[in-house]
């Protein structure tokens, strides 16, 4: 019952949102070369792969074989993001195409951080729990998470969300996503 609300409710915002959508589509292919969609293979659940979608955010460019580990990889993917890509990322607009996963039954409003193939090769574990849970939209993981995070502190948050997860947790996840967003994006002005 859950999984046919929030496919009702994703419709609905898809819905509602697509103008604003297509708009920044239109803006990101302006600016850079390529689709404008980003589409990538993420594990879901009981393991099978997936593809996630966002507004890509990068100028499109080649793998780079000699990135060692996920840290590294997302400084070398700092570099890469466009004007308008910083914009989406800081507002999380980027993730909003999401909204199509979970019409599709890949993804859930809450859950832990729908990972990548690469990532789950640098995870230090990845248990059934993880298998038996949709990825989610938000949840703690993502509230949370910044570029400077350690894989070992990401897996700790989605430890953390298996041991407490229920439904109450969800709720208070999700009302507390956009307060995480708003609170990123204040600028921090050093204390005197």
């Amino acid at each position: 019952m859950r999984r046919i609300i929030e496919q009702i409710i994703a419709g609905i915002i898809i819905f509602v949102l697509s103008p604003l959508i297509l708009f920044i589509l239109v803006l990101v292919r302006i600016e850079s070369n390529g689709n404008p969609i980003f589409v990538q293979k993420r594990v879901g659940k009981k393991g099978i792969l997936f593809d996630i979608y966002k507004i890509r955010t990068m100028y499109i460019a080649q793998e780079v074989s000699h990135i060692s580990d996920n840290v590294e990889a997302r400084k070398y993917e700092n570099y890469r993001v466009t004007k308008i890509g910083r914009f989406l990322r800081k507002y999380h607009i980027d993730e909003t195409l999401q909204f199509l996963n979970i019409l599709k039954g890949d993804m859930s409003f809450v859950g832990p951080r729908p990972i990548s193939c690469r990532d789950l090769k640098n995870r230090t574990y990845y248990t059934p729990r993880d298998q038996d849970t949709l990825p989610g939209l938000t949840g703690l993981y993502q509230i949370m998470s910044h570029d400077e995070m350690s894989d070992d502190l990401r897996d700790e948050f989605d430890r953390f969300y298996f041991a407490n997860k229920d439904w109450v947790f969800d709720c208070l996840l999700i009302l507390w996503t956009p307060i995480a967003i708003i609170l990123k994006i204040i600028p921090k002005y050093p204390v005197k």
